[in-house]
């Protein structure tokens, strides 16, 4: 592939990657309620189901690692099959509750006003521009519903859709996904078929969506074709994803993108814990000058300590590709979200939202 272009489809030059590309992880919609993996454990071994079986509970009780506990009772030679419907409806319900938690006002009368407004004044700035022929790109690790629940398509310069599926709910974008989820609410995966018709036409001069919003893991209210859902999750990951063919392409899409050329990367609440993920981000700094702008709520010594980094010792104990990864840092902002954007008004940004702004070429 030719550094900047994206060889797909016969006007594979007509649209580019916009310069800055925004990657969330749990910690962006832990600001809205979102579970981080702690507290999906937790979710999960509340559940009856888990509750009812000996085997389930204790292994959920000896292991606070919900992937590791989730890839140990899924492997061929693990549990039963009728454990291994149980943790998947116990998982599912988890994701419900957590759906339940962002989408619910109870309590806190500013939770929905705050939750719409990141998606209005913060989210939407990483659209790309008809004029300039540039398309956004948001990718995440998530598989909750804020977006498709917060994110409005109002304005069709700033619209977002979510790349290769053949159909969507009808409620996603427009304020009214509910609390519980309807049977439309609920959509397929594509076959290897239409996601390759769909990868020969993304870039072409007709094919334009503004914010092109990508689920690298997959998402709570997807199904793969076996009836399962749609959400991969485990630290077998890889071989997962390219069992599926929009998931295997997304990742490719990722790559690509990461990788056009002097691209910067906004990256919130993710905790770099995925080695697949890592490893193209540190290819696109080490091989295609890609800049990474991490936005954190803690002090950079605790984010390196997050990573495995010491200034002293060195890399001792460090996650995967994390000194290309803290080589790569061009800014830094220990910061909430919710400290970026002003709640009513995309004009008036508060002073930290500007700085971001301005050092990722936003405004």
């Amino acid at each position: 592939m030719e550094e900047g272009s994206l060889t797909v489809g016969k006007d594979a030059d007509w649209y580019k990657p916009a310069e800055t590309i925004l990657l969330t992880g749990a910690g962006f919609t832990k600001n809205f309620r979102g579970y981080l993996a702690s507290e999906m454990w937790a979710a999960i071994l509340s559940q009856p189901e888990i509750n009812r079986d000996f085997d389930l509970r204790k292994e959920m009780l000896n292991e606070l690692d919900y992937e590791e506990i989730y890839d140990r009772i899924m492997k061929p030679d693990g549990y039963r099959d009728d454990q291994k419907s149980s943790f998947r409806t116990a998982l599912s319900n988890a994701y419900q509750q957590m759906h339940e938690a962002i989408c619910t006002e109870d309590v806190d009368p500013g939770h929905l006003n705050s939750a719409a407004a990141a998606c209005r004044h913060l989210i939407r700035r990483f659209a790309g521009s008809k004029d300039k022929r540039t398309r956004g790109f948001f990718f995440t690790l998530n598989q909750d519903l804020f977006v498709e629940r917060f994110y409005l398509n109002t304005d069709p310069t700033e619209s977002i859709d979510i790349a290769g599926l053949p159909r969507s709910s009808p409620r996603w974008f427009n304020g009214s996904l509910g609390v519980q989820l309807e049977s439309d609410d609920w959509v397929m995966l594509p076959d290897h078929d239409w996601v390759q018709k769909y990868k020969a036409g993304c870039w072409s001069k007709g094919s334009y969506c503004p914010l092109a919003y990508i689920k690298l893991h997959g998402s709570y209210g997807w199904q793969f074709h076996d009836g399962t859902p749609g959400v991969v999750i485990g630290h077998a990951k890889t071989d997962l994803l390219k069992r599926e063919p929009l998931l295997n392409w997304y990742q490719l899409l990722f790559e690509q993108v990461l990788c056009a050329g002097d691209r910067r990367l906004v990256v919130i609440g993710y905790g770099f814990n995925d080695e697949h993920i890592n490893a193209v981000i540190a290819r696109a700094i080490n091989h295609h000058r890609l800049k990474l702008y991490p936005i954190y709520p803690y002090s950079p010594k605790d984010f390196q300590q997050e990573l495995g980094v010491n200034i002293v010792s060195g890399f001792a104990n460090p996650k995967p590709h994390c000194k290309e990864i803290w080589n790569g840092l061009a800014g830094y902002f220990p910061i909430k979200v919710t400290e970026l954007y002003d709640q009513q008004s995309s004009s008036r940004l508060p002073a930290r939202g500007k700085q971001l702004l301005r050092a990722v070429g936003l405004i």
